[in-house]
């Protein structure tokens, strides 16, 4: 994508005209991001995909805490 680019100071003569101090440059540049452009299977794959990794985890806290618990039982 290419855009007009001024290497001096911009000035703005009418509502609708811009003079440039020195002169007006084409220069390649990169378009920001657009959400619209993913793909919503994607999005969905990498969402579950983050919470499948979470699960062991998760289970994994869940089991130590139970065995705590139970040996706190045990102990009484």
């Amino acid at each position: 994508m290419l855009g007009v680019i001024c290497d001096g100071v911009v000035e703005q003569t009418s509502p609708t005209t811009l003079e440039c101090s020195d002169i007006w440059v084409m220069q390649s540049i990169t378009p920001g991001f657009d959400p619209a452009s993913l793909d919503p299977q994607l999005i969905a794959g990498a969402v579950g995909m983050g919470f499948f990794i979470l699960l062991p985890l998760w289970a994994a806290c869940y089991g130590g805490k139970q065995l705590i618990k139970s040996l706190n039982q045990s102990s009484k």
